[in-house]
């Protein structure tokens, strides 16, 4: 037993159970065929499929149809849901609840929204102008992000920091206008944040060397929130491996044994409050087993 379950004994095993490991591995095998499907046939075959396949299911040829001025007009069963065969189907397709961390993956995607969740909260709860701070964000990925799904937001009330490399630095000081005054574009961890703050790393720790110093210094900065997206775990020990995805370059990453990556965030006064797995269409090669995560950890209380 990891030293976080004896640090957590209340914390559930995270580890798939048969029934979620058979429901994830049938959708997943239903979309890696349809996948094959779409690649071999032109649209209009493959569209075809996909209908013909619906509707050897029971379902209609399309998911929607019609236009109607109320629900009484739409030519539909009777009684909508509330009948015995939707309620058979629907227990037939669920799991009985359980104290346990779910290991069904969500999308690639689902990382970077809860960057912006979290910012809309500070922003409706707090009189003090929060601040991000976006390691290894890129083309400030984190505030694309939040300006995406945060609505009316004005920008003087949010600073927003990125930490980057040199080159990307100088790249995105050249993309910014006045419009962005209260962006600031660093090349290193700064000593201080000020309060109610945000740490913000979408797939970036793993490509730190030293990443304990990397987090040592980021939680030293003692923000509300430290969030980690769409980072590569596994449960076996932690191991550096080869990423072949960017064209004539290879690089090197780390993938994380998961229970240790908590446990190091959580010894330095935080706590893991929701996490999910996310599933990726990439291949392997003579490596172990391994999936992407997005956390969120909370900063505990000071006892008083």
């Amino acid at each position: 037993m990891s030293a976080l379950c004896h640090k957590r004994p209340h914390h559930p095993p995270r580890h798939l159970s048969p029934q979620e490991h058979h429901r994830s591995w049938q959708i997943m095998s239903t979309q890696k065929s349809f996948r094959i499907i779409r690649d071999l046939f032109p649209p209009i075959v493959y569209h075809f499929l996909i209908r013909a396949y619906r509707r050897a299911q029971g379902a209609g040829w399309n998911v929607f149809s019609g236009c109607y001025p109320t629900l009484a007009d739409v030519p539909a069963a009777s009684g909508g849901m509330n009948n015995d065969w939707f309620v058979a189907d629907a227990v037939s397709q669920s799991e009985s609840l359980k104290f346990e961390i779910s290991r069904y993956p969500m999308g690639h995607e689902a990382g970077m929204l809860i960057l912006p969740l979290l910012v809309s909260q500070l922003l409706n709860r707090s009189e003090k102008i929060p601040t991000v701070l976006d390691f290894g964000g890129g083309v400030v990925n984190g505030l694309k992000s939040i300006l995406g799904h945060v609505p009316n937001i004005d920008l003087t009330r949010l600073h927003y920091i990125l930490v980057e490399t040199p080159a990307m630095c100088r790249a995105v000081r050249g993309l910014l206008d006045k419009t962005f005054e209260s962006v600031e574009v660093v090349e290193d961890i700064p000593s201080s944040l000020p309060s109610p703050s945000i740490v913000h790393a979408n797939s970036s720790i793993q490509y730190i060397p030293d990443y304990h110093a990397a987090i040592s210094r980021l939680l030293a900065l003692a923000p509300e929130a430290f969030l980690i997206a769409t980072t590569p775990v596994t449960d076996a020990p932690t191991f550096a491996q080869a990423q072949h995805n960017n064209p004539h370059r290879t690089i090197g990453r780390w993938v994380f044994n998961r229970d240790d990556l908590v446990s190091e965030i959580e010894k330095s006064g935080y706590r893991l409050a929701f996490i999910f797995d996310q599933g990726l269409p990439v291949t392997y090669k003579n490596s172990k087993p391994s999936n992407d995560v997005s956390m969120v950890f909370h900063k505990l209380a000071s006892p008083r």
